[in-house]
């Protein structure tokens, strides 16, 4: 009697071939055992690493060139909401990177500690697996291959993994002490949140692989692996701020020097080159624009939005059936056992900026597919069209043209910006925006934690406890705008268009750091001679 896991037998198909062998009176050989014991070990090896690929699979890491996970998310988490390859101009900057992950060889996201296979921690250098069974990866399958995989499991994409995110318990450490004994530490034990922006490049990293992209060997020259900006991998709250009265400037000097006589930017707008090729004209203004504006969710709170470029006017599109197919397609998948149930639960609270429930779910599916709720559904969710022209009024408004048709207008006041790097304070701490302190009330404001919250002032974003605030009064304006009147302790207010929710080091490490001869390793240490 002969046995293989690989032929398709499941744990369960064992056991059942098992009971069927005893009720036969089947007496087991100690080889037979010996086999099914195998298979049995196989196959929940194979059950177990499916699982481990499912959840790590989220990141999009494993969909490039793996056509059991075609339906994973994409570096922005997406998959039924992401853009087709013609819809944006972004996409030019990541077609050659895989669309459906972080990278494929070409260029990445990641510095050297995102791609490196082992974390540096506050106790040593350490190998990171998930252990979603707690048995300490007893089939060796949930090894991450980098560092960097720890993004997809930033559901949030706040940057931080921590107990937000589901699986942030379910992550396991592995070193070996100066003995050579294995030494297993929960993630959580050793982080109350560890800082994801670390592993991933920035704009300054980008601009010192320009600086020195080519390596020669032999007398060829070579192109140096490209290096990606890896802040869009997060959400605009970690890296964009307000515009400021200098960037305000210059936005309309853009136009100035851009726009037809009708005030326009056309980025549709083509010419052919010297070679009779079409190009155009806008590419490289759209590809060096990093804007988004705070989009109004369904429940009246408050995120910033992302705005795409693209090239086609697509303005026979209709908008909104184009969002209802793209959400039904993805709540059908998730009933009919076709699509992948957990990446769909952490697409869905990318696409709303709620955590998923079936209650939730099934609000949206039913707002949707009702005439008179649908339009109020469908702007709730993530924008899935372009912009193609955008106009600088008079009065200060912004009006942006879509490739769907739709027009929107925005304040230049309300128009938030990014320069490649993440949002710091003066100390080096994280700072992000704090979209939603427009929707909360002065009670609620002054409440808060002063030493975690900041203000962009004095040409950097410091804590209001630093800056001697005691009081945040809010204030609301005749267009709508929000501001936020600081009063300090000697009576001075400050006026802030935007508040920071800031974290320290010190509250995301539970560790303190080791000295060098006591730090653990990742790999077992050699015995000297």
């Amino acid at each position: 009697m002969k046995i293989n896991a690989s032929t398709g037998l499941g744990v369960e198909n064992l056991s059942t071939l098992k009971g069927q062998i005893s009720n036969n009176g089947i007496k087991l050989t100690k080889e037979m055992k010996e086999e099914i014991a195998k298979a049995e070990y196989e196959a929940k090896a194979r059950d177990t690493r499916l699982r481990v690929r499912s959840v790590l699979g989220l990141s999009g890491l494993y969909s490039v060139d793996r056509s059991d996970t075609w339906n994973t998310l994409n570096y922005q988490k997406l998959h039924y909401f992401k853009s087709s390859s013609y819809d944006h101009i972004l996409h030019n900057d990541y077609y050659n990177y895989g669309d459906n992950g972080y990278n494929n060889g070409l260029g990445t996201f990641f510095n050297s500690k995102g791609t490196s296979k082992y974390l540096d921690t506050p106790v040593g250098q350490m190998e990171v697996f998930l252990d979603l069974d707690d048995d300490n990866d007893q089939y060796g399958v949930g090894t991450l291959e980098s560092v960097g995989q720890l993004v997809g499991l930033d559901i949030n994409q706040d940057g931080f993994l921590d107990s937000s995110d589901e699986f942030f318990d379910k992550l396991k450490l592995r070193g070996y002490n100066s003995n050579g004994e294995e030494v297993v530490l929960k993630l959580s034990d050793v982080y109350n949140a560890l800082d994801l922006t670390k592993f991933v490049n920035t704009q300054k990293d980008v601009d010192e692989w320009e600086k020195n992209s080519t390596y020669k060997k032999d007398g060829i020259t070579y192109l140096k692996r490209k290096v990606v900006n890896g802040t869009s991998l997060f959400r605009p709250e970690e890296s964009y701020k307000r515009l400021d009265d200098s960037q305000k400037s210059s936005f309309k000097e853009m136009f100035k020097n851009n726009a037809d006589e009708n005030g326009w930017i056309d980025f549709t707008k083509t010419k052919t080159d010297e070679y009779g090729q079409k190009q155009y004209v806008f590419k490289d203004l759209a590809n060096s624009l990093s804007l988004a504006y705070n989009k109004v969710g369904l429940n009246g709170d408050t995120r910033l939005e992302r705005i795409t470029f693209g090239f086609f006017d697509k303005s026979d599109k209709n908008y909104l059936a184009d969002v209802k197919s793209r959400f039904n397609g993805m709540y059908k998948d998730y009933y009919n056992g076709e699509g992948n149930k957990l990446a769909i639960q952490r697409e869905f609270q990318v696409i709303t900026g709620m955590q998923f429930s079936e209650e939730k779910f099934k609000e949206f599916y039913e707002g949707l597919n009702n005439p008179t709720t649908a339009n109020k559904y469908a702007n709730a969710l993530k924008d899935v069209d372009s912009v193609v022209g955008m106009k600088l009024n008079d009065n200060g408004m912004l009006t942006l043209a879509f490739d769907s048709g739709r027009t929107m207008y925005i304040s230049l006041d309300d128009l938030f910006t990014s320069d490649g790097e993440f949002n710091l304070t003066e100390k080096g701490e994280r700072a992000s925006v704090m979209s939603g302190a427009s929707s909360m009330n002065e009670e609620e404001l002054n409440q808060l934690d002063f030493s975690q919250i900041g203000a962009d002032t004095n040409g950097g974003i410091f804590s209001l406890a630093e800056l001697g605030v005691e009081f945040i009064r809010k204030e609301t304006f005749s267009n709508g705008r929000t501001a936020f009147i600081l009063t300090t302790r000697d009576n001075k207010e400050i006026v802030a268009s935007t508040l920071y929710k800031i974290r320290s080091v010190e509250d995301m490490v539970k560790f303190a750091e080791l000295e060098e001869k006591d730090k653990l390793r990742a790999m077992k240490f050699e015995r000297e001679a």
